[in-house]
């Protein structure tokens, strides 16, 4: 009680104490931002993901991922934190030995369940200020904050040489992943066997993924037709399109020993055969990849 006393008798103490006690709590706010002196990125690298991390003391982690075959993507992610469901505003902002710099708003983005996810063109332009030495700010409304504006930075100390490691990672990117590749087909005209050219295409990323990934046990190629002709020259057909996609894997360094050729006419179609753009759905080679070893199936 004295302790309180004394704080009433001092004018400028009493006047402080009455503006916390009637200023909205929303005015406050908080800022998470990692200390220069601890600032880090941090960068997890192959031939399948590219991922560069960087610590947000207090908050939790902001990561640039570039997945093989995939645009790359910023995640901001807290720890037990997140966002409101409201507008989070975007922006870069000069650290604090910058004082001449100019503040930019960029581009504001709606979070997705607390997380804020970055895509495309935005993720270059943020990448841009970083390594230009500009703080990447979040500026919006934590969900367990009750209503209380928050900044969340990305800081760009450190980020510069890990970045030049990024970009080498994403020069040695794979041109696809396998969720992209673990079922394809190749589609043909009416009556032939030869690859058309897009087909080539689909084989070529098939290859390339297959030198690298060696978890792939077996790969199962299917040839199909539609139901126009005779039923046994489809199934003619259907084989000299299977074994043509075979040979020209095999042609490219895929192992022999690891491709299961098969071959079923009209037998599976996967639209029915009654119209133009239903039978050139049904006219394919199926391309396969399993991880396993596994017995022949009727799978297509």
């Amino acid at each position: 009680m004295p302790f309180i006393i004394s704080i009433f008798t001092v004018p400028l103490i009493r006047w402080f104490y009455l503006f916390l006690l009637f200023v909205p709590c929303c005015a406050i706010g908080f800022e998470f931002i990692t200390p220069m002196e601890n600032s880090r990125w941090e960068l997890d690298s192959s031939r399948y993901v590219c991922r560069l991390e960087h610590v947000i003391a207090g908050y939790g982690k902001g990561t640039f991922e570039h997945i093989a075959g995939e645009k790359q993507k910023l995640f901001i992610v807290g720890q037990g934190y997140g966002f409101d469901s409201h507008s989070v505003k975007v922006g870069a902002d000069p650290p604090e030995w910058r004082p001449n710099r100019t503040r930019k708003n960029l581009f504001e983005i709606f979070p997705e369940r607390g997380e804020i996810i970055v895509v495309k063109e935005n993720v270059t332009e943020l990448l841009a200020e970083l390594d230009a030495g500009m703080q990447v700010a979040f500026r919006g409304v934590l969900q367990e904050s009750n209503h209380q504006p928050s900044d969340v930075f990305l800081s760009a100390v450190g980020f510069q040489s890990a970045f030049d490691r990024y970009k080498r990672c994403e020069h040695r990117l794979l041109p696809v992943n396998f969720s992209q590749v673990r079922r394809s087909r190749v589609q043909y005209k009416v009556g032939v066997s030869e690859i058309p050219a897009r087909g080539l295409v689909t084989l070529g990323k098939i290859a390339t993924y297959l030198k690298e990934d060696k978890s792939i046990k077996q790969i199962f190629v299917d040839g199909h037709t539609d139901n126009q002709g005779l039923s046994r020259d489809n199934v003619t057909l259907s084989q000299n399109r299977a074994a043509g996609v075979a040979s020209y894997l095999i042609d490219l360094g895929v192992a022999e020993s690891k491709i299961v050729t098969r071959y079923h006419g009209e037998k599976y179609p996967v639209k029915a055969n009654d119209t133009p753009a239903h039978r050139a759905v049904n006219r394919r080679t199926t391309i396969r990849l399993s991880r396993e070893v596994v017995e022949l199936d009727t799978e297509q």
